[in-house]
């Protein structure tokens, strides 16, 4: 999405950003996957725990991730995700 999108409950311009995804200690965009998530075993075993508390582990595909750009209204503070396939 190239153009600016404007708000759709009060059509002010949007700001463009991202969702930052903090996890297993490291920071990074926020991705999109088809379908629904379904639990993965490693070896048959639970993931491991990290800090006390079970790691949650899904399969994906890495090659159908799309990165998650956010658009943000400043006046009313809706926000909009767009999802896009990055061009090569």
């Amino acid at each position: 999405m190239s153009a600016q999108p404007n708000c759709s409950d009060c059509n002010e311009p949007m700001e463009l950003g991202f969702i930052p995804d903090a996890s297993n200690m490291i920071v990074m965009q926020t991705q999109w996957h088809p379908g629904t998530p379904k639990d993965v075993k490693f070896l048959g075993f639970n993931p491991p725990t990290f800090m006390g508390k079970e790691v949650p582990a899904i399969y994906h595909d890495a090659e159908q991730m799309l990165p998650i750009s956010a658009y943000r209204c400043s006046r009313c503070g809706i926000l909009k995700f767009i999802a896009n396939k990055i061009e090569n």
